[in-house]
């Protein structure tokens, strides 16, 4: 699991999302847009492939098991 970071979208913020890097599938769960209409976007894949890609910051492992639940966790939020 890792935070990644990447060029601002709107105003001088970074934008980032959380990384499950993994080679059947790669996730990167973000929110996009601006307040206060936020939504939540979850994209199969690797975030070295966007032009606007920072960096990665490892902040531990996640069992496979547990990406689906991270899914249906993310999915909830409208």
């Amino acid at each position: 699991l890792h935070v990644v970071l990447y060029r601002p979208r709107y105003g001088n913020y970074q934008h980032c999302g959380l990384y499950l890097e993994d080679e059947r599938e790669p996730l990167i769960f973000e929110v996009t847009g601006e307040h206060p209409k936020f939504e939540r976007n979850i994209m199969k894949a690797r975030p070295e492939n966007s032009r606007s890609f920072l960096q990665k910051v490892y902040i531990g492992l996640s069992d496979y098991a547990d990406v689906k639940n991270m899914k249906q966790a993310a999915e909830t939020v409208p």
